[in-house]
C-alpha cells in the first residue's frame, strides 16, 4: 500500500523563506523544531500541535517561531501558525516553561525582552517592569494578554485571575510612546 503523503510535494519552509518564495497550498510542509525535521500535511497548526508532532512535552516547553530577518517570537499554545499565508517562517525552537509567566517588553525599535515576574498583581508587576528597565515612574503603562491584546488588564487583579495559564505571555505598553 502506498503512503498517500509520498505523492505530495514537500515544501521546505526554511528554504522558501530564504528565497522569498510564496508557499503553495495543498502540499506537505517541512520545518524544524530545535533542529529536528518535522513534516506535516497541515497548512496551519497551533503551537501546541507543533510541539506534539515534534515529540515535545507541551507541559514542559513553550514554542518560539523564527521569521526571516526577525527575532524569535513566543507563541501561545492555542496560537495558530499558518504556513501558507504567513510568509517567512524559518523554524521553531523550544524553551522550558519553568512555571513562569513571560512578560514581553516591547521597545521603540520593536524588539522584546523577557522578564520573570516575582510579583503576582498586575499593578505590582508593572512597577517591577518600570524599575527593572528604567522607565519613567510617572509614565502611563498597561499590561495586556497576548491572547487578548485589545483589553488592558486591571492593575488590582492577580495573575491567576487574568487567565495567564492559557498563554502566560503579557505585553507591556508604554502609552506615552504609543501616542
Amino acid at each position: 500500500m502506498k503512503n498517500e503523503q509520498e505523492d505530495i510535494e514537500i515544501i521546505d519552509l526554511e528554504e522558501f523563506a530564504a528565497q522569498n518564495m510564496p508557499i503553495p497550498k495543498g502540499k506537505n510542509y517541512r520545518f524544524k523544531v530545535d533542529n529536528e525535521v518535522v513534516v506535516t500535511k497541515n497548512q496551519s497548526m497551533t503551537a501546541e500541535e507543533i510541539l506534539k508532532v515534534a515529540g515535545k512535552d507541551q507541559k514542559q516547553l513553550y514554542l518560539l517561531k523564527k521569521l526571516k530577518e526577525k527575532s524569535f517570537e513566543i507563541l501561545c499554545f492555542k496560537e495558530e501558525v499558518d504556513f501558507v499565508n504567513e510568509l517567512g517562517i524559518e523554524k521553531f525552537m523550544t524553551e522550558p516553561i519553568n512555571n513562569r509567566v513571560i512578560v514581553i517588553i516591547l521597545t521603540t525599535q520593536g524588539k522584546w525582552k523577557v522578564v520573570e515576574p516575582k510579583i503576582t498583581t498586575i499593578g505590582a508587576l508593572i512597577q517591577q517592569i518600570i524599575q527593572h528597565f528604567g522607565f519613567a515612574p510617572n509614565g502611563h503603562y498597561e499590561l495586556r494578554l497576548k491572547s487578548d491584546p485589545n483589553r488592558a488588564l486591571d492593575a488590582a487583579l492577580t495573575l491567576e485571575k487574568v487567565g495567564v495559564e492559557d498563554c502566560g505571555i503579557l505585553i507591556f505598553t508604554d502609552l506615552g510612546m504609543a501616542a
